[in-house]
């Protein structure tokens, strides 16, 4: 029996206030299973954890909701809105410490939950902070506080500004002017000397002179690029996407005959001996591997300068093609009208030479079949299970011998 288990991609992470307390936190997911194919249209568990200090730390509140996918395997939820297990959401203490997010999902939606992961809430959420800051604010001199408001309790208050020596002040509030008669004098009159230069590395921004500030490391190490590069935080790279569905995923809309629709070009400079180049697969603990590469035209064993090759270390290659009406072809030549078919192997399992519909298991169509070696030939089972090879003497007629059968 094959065992699903199910993912969640992150999609939309938004703060959202509902009028007063309680409030919520809009979450967006995907669903996909473990071939990373949307789950649709099916109910599932999600519980949601709020840690706080650090990935390991308490938990302070947790939730579980019951979701419908959509079609296209997502689901919504508001985490304070779900029911409750632990805490209570209208009280947590949003400016103290570290706050973590703990994501787990139940595939049949009955309290079997998986961990998929705790990340860090990168900014607090500002309505929830402040609506459970304000009650602790105090008012200072010449401020009240009025519910939400925050009022100039002594308005209209007296402003004198006095000039002093050759400085001179003017107007009336709240509009002053205030200048000085002398002229200000100073031995620096170079124009460039405040001129500094910004440099970025490792994540830290610096003046040339002194002064630098480290930004935040996030979560995931790459980021959007003119939306055409994503580095997920499910470790899938997109080029030309913003939702990579493998862990590479390359996208473009190219048209046309030219070497654009080539998405991937690996080229070996070297002419030595062995130049070659290729792309090698791998998977499991067995030691083999299988390599699709190019030979250079200089490699050293010249029979195979310049061909390109499938080679498996394992215990065979398959060549599968992945329908019910699927055909394995075999050409040689360029696209196009000097490109020729020479063979086909049919979905039936009938291998065609010189035909593109063969009938049986092997028909050769308008060429011949050799067979060089005199002692060979066709060997051919009779009705009562004795095997018979057919050859030819030297008059060119046709002679039967008993054979064991293969």
């Amino acid at each position: 029996m094959k065992k699903t288990t199910y993912l969640i991609l992150l999609l939309l992470f938004s703060y959202s206030v509902y009028g007063q307390a309680p409030m919520g936190i809009n979450y967006q997911g995907l669903a996909l299973d473990e071939e990373e194919k949307p789950i649709r249209n099916k109910e599932i568990g999600i519980r949601i954890s709020i840690l706080t200090s650090s990935i390991e730390g308490a938990t302070i509140y947790a939730e579980q909701h019951q979701v419908e996918t959509s079609s296209f395997g997502l689901f919504n939820l508001t985490i304070g809105k779900g029911e409750s297990q632990n805490g209570d959401f209208s009280q947590i203490e949003w400016g103290k410490a570290p706050k973590f997010l703990k994501l787990e999902i139940d595939k049949s939606g009955r309290q079997n939950y998986k961990l998929l992961g705790v990340t860090q809430f990168l900014s607090v959420p500002y309505a929830l902070y402040a609506e459970k800051t304000k009650n602790n604010l105090i008012a200072g001199k010449g401020i009240k506080l009025d519910g939400d408001s925050l009022i100039n309790s002594l308005p209209d208050q007296e402003i004198q500004i006095t000039g002093s020596g050759s400085t001179e002040v003017s107007g009336s509030y709240p509009y002053f002017n205030i200048y000085t008669k002398d002229s200000i004098v100073t031995s620096d009159i170079d124009s460039t000397n405040e001129i500094q230069y910004l440099s970025y590395e490792n994540n830290r921004l610096s003046l040339s002179k002194g002064n630098s500030i480290l930004f935040p490391q996030p979560d995931s190490f790459w980021h959007y690029k003119n939306q055409d590069i994503i580095f997920t935080l499910n470790r899938k790279l997109g080029l030309g996407t913003a939702s990579p569905s493998s862990r590479l995923h390359i996208e473009d809309n190219t048209t046309g005959l030219d070497s654009n629709r080539y998405f991937i070009t690996l080229d070996n400079k070297s002419i030595d001996y062995g130049s070659a180049v290729g792309v090698k697969l791998h998977s499991g603990s067995s030691g083999s591997t299988t390599v699709l590469g190019h030979h250079s035209s200089s490699y050293g064993n010249l029979s195979l300068a310049d061909f390109g090759q499938v080679m498996s270390t394992g215990k065979g290659l398959i060549l599968r093609a992945y329908s019910t009406n699927g055909i394995l072809s075999f050409q040689t030549g360029i696209n196009g009208p000097e490109s020729y078919e020479w063979m086909r192997l049919s979905n039936d399992g009938n291998l065609g030479i010189g035909t593109m519909s063969p009938q049986a298991k092997l028909q050769v169509t308008d060429g011949d079949i050799y067979i060089e070696n005199i002692d060979k030939g066709i060997i051919m089972k009779s009705p009562n299970g004795n095997c018979w090879r057919v050859t030819i003497d030297d008059n060119g007629d046709f002679v039967k011998n008993q054979i064991t059968c293969p």
